[in-house]
């Protein structure tokens, strides 16, 4: 199972991931457990691995092929997305990813999410899907629109993609912030979150980033920072205005951080505040892919 979870799983052309299913014991463990009892178990312990992860670890991506796992051992539709590959990415995004959007949708359309990213939620609720043909004769699920919407997000053209793997991280990290990477999914499933507490905790795990960027491989804790800080806005989106007052001034000291970190993280802070009085960030959000 450890060599499972450290496989690197390439996707090309959209191809599914490789899953759990793939390693024989696990299929003898899921054929054992086929039984009314286990699946009902399956459904509850999917929400509860969810809340632990984000309870724990809240500033970090979800275990998205153990969920994954769970809701199809349960015959659950649940669009749960994954993280592309992005030397790999060919420029297009399977229908999971506009489903994930459009729940997303029903979760922090209008919040201090869609405010801070500037989501234009409504036009995503009305995306829909092409078949088109694969090149053999076969007809496959496409979701032309919303490749575009993404792409224009993060002001990528449809060339030159395939050299350029910063320009691929952009357009994978747009599609992140409309789906919320799993988020909004859950927390429709009955998922359970402490907002302040989860904010704080995912806010924290991003300045560490902030300070290891500081220190060395800047560009891979910048992406982690910026992961960590999308999953503090998505708890403060589902928290009461107080709460998120009292998140901005609790943060409003930054302590323990050096010059140039507590000069990053009173930047990120100030985009939330303007956000929160309803301005658009005057630095922009904060991203994590930079070209």
């Amino acid at each position: 199972y450890r060599s499972f979870v450290k496989l690197r799983r390439v996707l090309l052309h959209r191809q599914s991931q490789i899953t759990l299913d793939f390693i024989p014991w696990f299929n003898l463990l899921e054929w054992t457990a086929a039984t009314d009892t286990g699946q009902n178990l399956a459904d509850a312990q999917a929400a509860d691995l969810a809340t632990l992860a984000l309870r724990h670890f809240a500033g970090t991506a979800l275990p998205y092929s153990e969920l994954a796992e769970f809701y199809k051992f349960v015959g659950e539709d649940v669009p749960l997305t994954y993280e592309l590959a992005v030397d790999y990415f060919r420029g297009s995004f399977s229908p999971v990813f506009q489903r994930a959007a459009q729940e997303a949708a029903i979760v922090v359309g209008g919040t201090l999410y869609a405010r801070y990213y500037d989501i234009d939620y409504s036009l995503i609720s009305q995306l829909r899907t092409r078949e088109e043909d694969n090149g053999s004769g076969q007809l496959r699920t496409t979701v032309p629109d919303f490749d575009a919407l993404v792409h224009a997000r993060a002001g990528v053209t449809a060339t030159g993609w395939e050299r350029k793997l910063a320009i691929n991280g952009k357009v994978d990290e747009q599609a992140q912030i409309v789906t919320t990477h799993n988020l909004a999914a859950l927390i429709k499933r009955g998922v359970a979150i402490d907002p302040l507490t989860q904010a704080q905790a995912a806010w924290d795990t991003s300045k560490a980033h902030l300070a290891k960027a500081a220190n060395g491989h800047p560009l891979r804790h910048r992406k982690n920072a910026a992961f960590a800080w999308r999953q503090t806005l998505f708890y403060l989106s589902l928290a009461s205005p107080a709460t998120v007052n009292q998140f901005i001034e609790n943060n409003q000291m930054a302590r323990g951080l050096t010059k140039e970190v507590a000069g990053q993280a009173a930047a990120i802070l100030q985009g939330l505040t303007e956000t929160v009085h309803g301005l658009q960030p005057s630095a922009g959000p904060f991203l994590g892919w930079v070209s």
